[in-house]
Formats: structure tokens, sequence, C-alpha cells
């Protein structure tokens, strides 16, 4: 026998022959050891409590279906409901002591006849207001952020409105969704003090409570989970983690079939070494209630990955798990991700960003959709070690950046990102920090002005260096090029594209360099400090601010820019000096033009050149995005996203107090 069967209808006593095949996975894995044989083959089916640990001992191991016939959930069914007081009810407890396990702990999803129902919620729409106050300065991430930090009572608690928050409200399994400026917390409620108004929780939240609710309207802002008065539409359910109940809202005379998740991980490789995963759909996995970091990069993994070589997962579907897709973690090296799909999580696709001392990380040809749901800070991709590459991926629908990090060394090439950043702030679409010596080349950004999103395309952060942007496209980002605190980073042969304003950023850094690209916008916008003119800081600083930027009054900002295009169609390209409260003034740096670029067709996204264009003349050179992302979709979704119409929402021109000076 060259492999080994496994069958919904098996048994855990037959030989594991296509005839007589096992029932379990685990039996299988298993059997692998015993006998040396290391092709596991599943049959088509649907497989509950699966929860999988391989090891050293599974070597050189496949593990394979044929592509959309398994499902491997992290969970168990609920298939016994009862009609009380109009609501369905099941016994999870119940459900999981059927299957041999028995299940205390809280989750976040439900599966109800093969689609995810809706978590109960107040308000029933919207979002509350707490009352919560930070004000104290935000410094940059290599200052540590906070000066001084939030006390533990402050980060873990929350002063809620009397209006808002029903005297007698049975919060013991609530969870609280706090929002924040560039992430979120989930946490649970450990009491309720209503003489006080006040939220006690289980976790830290991630950001003190209320800072940057100056700026952003989100920042001060709670919806409550899981409670039984947040029973409001049908297809909602509710947990009562006391008693093992689910309350449902649907149709009493409905056949329900639910699946509630139960273990972290339903795979697990540890120390292993050249296995293969192959063609598995795998769902419902489970969490843990923690402070989940800035881009929810704390958080488990359904199919977790800790100090192994030459694994490749490939043709797999990861959907509706709690937290994570994949996680891969220290010193992991030679991991391929290909043809991978990841849509409806908790919170990303992929997350190594504890794979420190790992390398040679591939993720080419998923699709990332649908991301966040339970943690709307999380990012699609989070990265790190080194030597890694992203490549023709799509990544879209994401509540946060689509990718985050990617480790020193690194190259992030041919992607198609769209509908990103739909709830968080700040970060970017591709967004770098702490890294060095990575190219981006060859992605796209498509962006919609209208959602009122500065998308950041691409994003060199904080202590960047060395870094490569060339051949990217960036539509109606607003920011397409945003850089702070980066280091001898360049832009080259560009193409960046804006209906209204367009701001090109540059806080704080020193020796950047434009060659060959080309800007389009209505207004175009350059902002940062210059080699030539030095600033004085605001009186208006804290002495803890004044004392961090004040390292940076000898940064250079962009010292090369030339043979680029800069087509500001409404008046001429401006600067403005970084903390300075002049009004810009004109930027039209000599050895650049400042007229249309040619190109054979932008509205439908052409842009080849001639020999006589102004762009193939300042040095510019055609760019084809037919290849970008997985499935040729490039030219269908550049249509939806240009032209628009111009949206002068964060205008200097009609509104200077817009143009922010942080």
């Amino acid at each position: 026998m060259k492999t080994i069967y496994v069958s919904v209808n098996g048994n855990d006593e037959f030989n594991g022959t296509k005839k007589s095949p096992l029932k379990t996975l685990n039996k299988a894995v298993l059997l692998s050891r015993e006998t040396g044989i290391k092709d596991i083959f599943i049959l088509p089916g649907e497989y509950f409590g699966v929860s999988i640990s391989l090891c050293k001992k599974d070597n050189n191991l496949k593990i394979s279906a044929n592509k959309g016939t398994v499902i491997l959930y992290g969970g168990f069914p609920l298939s016994k409901w009862e009609s009380v007081d109009g609501y369905l009810v099941s016994d999870f407890w119940q459900a999981s002591k059927d299957n041999g396990h028995f299940q205390k702990k809280p989750f976040r999803l439900l599966k109800i006849n093969e689609k995810l129902a809706k978590r109960s919620r107040l308000p029933q729409t919207g979002v509350f207001k707490h009352l919560c106050e930070w004000n104290q300065d935000c410094l940059p991430a290599c200052y540590g952020h906070w000066d001084p930090k939030p006390t533990i009572t402050q980060s873990r608690s929350i002063k809620y409105s009397e209006k808002d928050i029903e005297k007698g409200l049975d919060t013991d399994s609530a969870e609280l969704l706090i929002y924040h400026e560039w992430s979120a917390t989930l946490a649970g409620v450990i009491a309720k003090d209503e003489t006080k108004n006040m939220f006690y929780l289980t976790n830290s939240t991630d950001m003190p409570a209320g800072a940057f609710a100056d700026r952003n309207e989100m920042a001060d802002k709670y919806v409550v989970f899981n409670t039984k008065e947040g029973l409001h539409d049908i297809n909602q359910w509710y947990a009562d983690f006391n008693k093992g109940l689910v309350w449902y809202k649907g149709n009493i005379d409905e056949t329900i079939n639910g699946v509630f998740p139960v273990f972290d991980n339903i795979l697990s490789l540890s120390n292993a070494k050249n296995v293969i995963i192959d063609g598995l759909d795998i769902q419902m996995s489970n969490n843990d209630l923690i402070n989940p970091g800035y881009g929810a990069r704390h958080l488990s993994a359904a199919v977790d990955i800790t100090s192994c070589e030459n694994i490749t997962i490939k043709n797999c579907n990861l959907s509706y798990v709690s937290a994570w897709g994949i996680g891969i973690k220290k010193c992991s090296s030679n991991i391929l991700l290909q043809d991978c799909t990841f849509h409806d999580t908790g919170a990303g696709a992929v997350n190594f960003f504890e794979n420190h001392d790992g390398e040679n990380v591939t993720i080419e040809r998923c699709q990332c959709f649908d991301i966040g749901k339970i943690y709307p800070g999380a990012v699609g991709i989070y990265g790190g070690g080194q030597k890694n590459l992203i490549s023709h991926c799509e990544i879209h629908d994401a509540p946060y950046c689509a990718i985050n990090e990617i480790g020193n060394y690194s190259v992030i090439e041919k992607n198609l990102i769209w509908n990103i950043k739909q709830q968080m702030q700040d970060g970017g679409a591709i967004y770098l920090i702490f890294e060095n010596n990575i190219v981006l080349r060859n992605n796209v950004v498509l962006n919609n002005r209208e959602d009122h999103v500065q998308a950041f395309s691409y994003y060199f952060d904080e202590l960047c260096e060395d870094c490569i942007a060339k051949n990217n496209l960036s539509v109606n980002a607003t920011v397409s090029s945003q850089n702070h605190i980066a280091y001898r980073c360049t832009n080259k042969n560009n193409i960046h594209i804006d209906n209204g304003l367009m701001k090109v950023r540059f806080v704080d850094c020193y020796d950047l360099k434009y060659y060959n690209n080309v800007f389009i916008a209505d207004e175009i916008l350059f902002y940062g400090p210059s080699k030539d003119r030095r600033y004085t800081l605001p009186d208006d600083l804290s002495d803890i601010v004044r004392k961090t930027v004040s390292k940076f009054q000898d940064a250079t900002g962009i010292t090369e820019i030339s043979n680029n295009v800069i087509y500001s169609k409404l008046k001429p390209p401006a600067f403005r000096l970084q903390y300075s409260k002049e009004e810009p003034s004109v930027y039209m740096p000599k050895g650049n033009i400042y007229d249309d670029p040619g190109f054979n067709d932008i509205d439908n996204g052409d842009f080849s050149v001639t020999e006589d264009s102004n762009a193939y003349k300042a040095g510019y050179r055609g760019i084809n995005f037919d290849d970008v992302g997985c499935t040729n979709r490039f030219h269908e979704l550049f249509k939806k996203f240009w032209p628009l119409k111009p949206n002068y929402m964060y205008g200097w021109a009609e509104k200077k107090d817009q143009v922010d000076n942080t």
C-alpha cells in the first residue's frame, strides 16, 4: 500500500486502503508513522473536530484531497435545536460531549446552513461613543508611542454613557469591540459598574481608549457583541457561555444545521520538514480572547507552522476561521503558499510576523478578501524574517492594510490591491516599517476617493532604509507615496494618478530620490522637509514631542528629483515645508517635465508611450499591468476606479485646514 485513505464513511479499525479507509485524519497520521507510508489522501466529505499535530516524525508527508471536495472543520456540528420563546436554542456543551470533548471556551463564529450567521450586537446598527479621553501626544513608534503610558486601569476599562447601556444588561458573555486609530481591540467584560458607568475588561486595549478622537470620528467608538438583548435580526445568534447554550433568531420551521469552532489550530506543524498540504478546505478554528496587538499579529492561526522547513500549502481554501488563516513563526524557512484562497477570516490571511529568524517564505497567486470580520485592525498579510516573496496575489475588501511588512531583503511584486483601509486609518496598501532593502515592483493599488480613504499606496515608514518602489501603479490614493523617518529610499518609474488632489509626503525623511515617475492629478502637493530650508518647530508642541521631533530637524527630504513628469492640471505643483504655517509655494524643480505625459490610452489602463511623448523624453518606459494578480482582472477593475469624479475633500486649495502637519 502506497497511500492511506480517509473517508467520512470509514472506520479507524480498518487498514486504510481505498476499499477499507480510515475515518479520521488523526488515525491516518498515526498509521503513517507506524508504516512509513507518506501519502494520505482524504476522500470527499465534511470532517468535524479536526485538530492535527505534525512533527519531525511526519517529515516527507503529503496530505491531499481533490480541490473543493473536502472540508476540515476545527469544530463540531450543532444539529439539535429547540424552539424557546421564538428563538432556536442548541446546547453546545452537549454537542461537544457527544464528540468526546468538553467545550467551555468562548467562540466568535457560528456557521448556519453553510453561511456565517451574524453575532448579536448593540447598537443594532452603527456604534456607541464611549466617554474615555486620551490627550497625550503620540510619538513615533521607534520612541514607544506613548509618554506617559496608560495605567492598567486606563487600558482595562471603558466609561460608557448611561443612555446607551440599560441598567441590568447581562454582559457575562459579552465582548466589546473598541475602535482606535489604526487598530481595534476585542475584550470580554469582567464586570460592569452601573454606579460609575464603567466596563472592566478581560484584556488591555491595544491603544489608549479615546486616543486620536480629535481627528478620527471612530477612535472613541465601540460595539457590544454577544448579548441576548442584541438579537434583533434574522440570522443573528448569541451564546450564553455560562449555560452552554446558543440562541439563534431564525425561521422556527427551518431545518438548522450549525457548526461552531472548538480548536485554535486545525493543522499544527512543529519541527517538520518536507510536508505538502494540497487541496484542503479548512474552516471553523477558534482563538483565545487576548489583546490582538497591532495588525492582530498576536492571534492564533487555523494552520500553525513553527520551526519548520520546506513546507508547501497549495490549492487550499481557508475561510470562516476566528483569527488568522496561516501562521508561520520561529525560524521557519522555505515555506511556499501557492494558489490558496483566504476569505471571511476573523483576522487576516497569513501572519509570519514572528518568523524573526526565518527566511524564504513565498506567497504566490493567493486571493485574500473579506478579512478582518472579527478583528478589523487586522492586515491581509503580515510579514517578518528575510528574503521573502509576495507575488501575483490579490488582496481586497480589507479593513486595514493589504500587506504589512515582509522582512528584510524581500520582494513584493505584481500584486493587485483594491478596497482596503475600509475601517482603519493610517497604514497603507503596502506598508513597511523598520525594514531595509525591500523591492516593491509592478504592483497595482486601486482606491475610490468617494470612500473618504487616503490609501497611502506605497508607504516607507519609520527606519526603512535603502528600499525601492519601481514600476508600480497608484490610482486615486490621495496620498500615493507616503514616507516617514525613512532613509535613502528610491521611487523610480512609478505611475501615480488621482482625480482631485494628490499628496506626496516625506515627513522627517532623509535622502529620498524620485526618478522617471509620472504624477497626474488636478493638484499635486509635496509635503516634508527640504535640504535647502530649515524649519522651526511650532510653539504649541509639548516638551516630549518637541524633544523627539527635534532629532529630525536636519532631515533632508527629497534630495534628488529629476526626469519625472509632474502634471498638475489646475495649478502648478506645490511644496509645503513640514511644521510650517506658510502657504504652499510653487514647486517645479529643474530637470522634470510639467505637462501631459502622453499615455496612449490612460482611461483604458494602457500606459504605453511613444518616443515623442513627454514621459518617454523624461526617461519613463511603458509598463504593462496585464499580468498583475492571479485572475486577469486588471482592466476590468481599473475601469471601476478610473476616471472618477474629482474629490477635493483633502484639497489644500479649497480646504487649507485639511492639510495636516502630523
